[in-house]
């Protein structure tokens, strides 16, 4: 934190007995060490194999973050699951209304079945590792969690959060009929719109099926309009959707493409 404050373009570090010291043209900031620090950290946990994947993981990780359960009182909730699913490897979370759900490829034998991963682990490993990474996960004979880089020069080790999560198979899995299409900028567009028209922060929006067109209504404003999702495809006719503009940004933010 000190050092991306510095506002040189070069700075030095020394170190001596009593501490880092920091320079930054004429500034200068010494940092205390701590005696014995280094000596209380231990070595990696042993690992009898690992599975590779992707930075996807890492990127996984922060779309899926606004999908945890803000409450404690659904502990398991504010976690991650990683399950071996089919060959891939699905990451999941839900705050029991809403789910996200992301399945990324991985090479060699994976030595779990499932990790719950707390968001604390979560929230680190997004700090150490980077999209462009290839990462190596697996668990020891305790159940911590290893993750490190190819090279072995960054680790990230964790214990497990001790708890069971919902088995959301049978949402992943179930059949669904599509209703419409659009672009991604246009629906983003008409969430910014919403902000801007309600008097507080709308509870639903509700989408309607009128012809060939979708048109989107708005509670509590008392500005006269006529909305309309521009260029979308209805699939399957429909009546009318209900949905919460906060829950559907989220959705929207985690999908990839147009």
């Amino acid at each position: 934190q000190i050092v991306s404050a510095c506002n040189t373009e070069t700075i030095s570090l020394s170190s001596t007995d009593r501490g880092v010291t920091i320079r930054s043209g004429k500034s200068r900031v010494r940092v205390p060490t701590f005696v014995g620090a280094w000596d209380s950290i231990q070595e990696p946990p042993k690992v009898d194999s690992f599975i590779t994947v992707s930075g996807e993981l890492v990127t996984a990780f922060t779309k899926g973050q606004p999908f945890l359960a803000k409450e404690e009182s659904q502990p398991s909730l504010t976690c991650f699951a990683l399950r071996i699913e089919d060959g891939q490897l699905r990451l999941s979370s839900t705050n029991g209304s809403n789910m996200y759900s992301h399945v990324v490829d991985y090479e060699g034998e994976p030595n779990f079945s499932e990790i719950i991963v707390s968001k604390e682990v979560a929230q680190s490993a997004t700090k150490v590792f980077g999209s462009g990474d290839s990462i190596q996960l697996g668990v020891d004979s305790n159940g911590i969690i290893v993750m490190m880089n190819m090279e072995g020069t960054r680790i990230l080790s964790a214990p497990q959060f001790a708890g069971v999560f919902p088995d959301i198979n049978r949402i992943i899995k179930a059949p669904y009929n599509p209703l419409f299409k659009c672009k991604k900028s246009i629906m983003v567009d008409m969430l910014k719109l919403s902000s801007h028209m309600t008097d507080s922060k709308a509870s639903y929006m509700r989408f309607e099926s009128v012809e060939d067109d979708i048109q989107v209504y708005f509670p509590e404003t008392d500005m006269e309009y006529d909305l309309y999702l521009e260029g979308a495809e209805i699939i399957a006719p429909f009546e009318k959707i209900f949905l919460n503009p906060g829950y559907l940004s989220d959705c929207i933010s985690t999908v990839a493409g147009d």
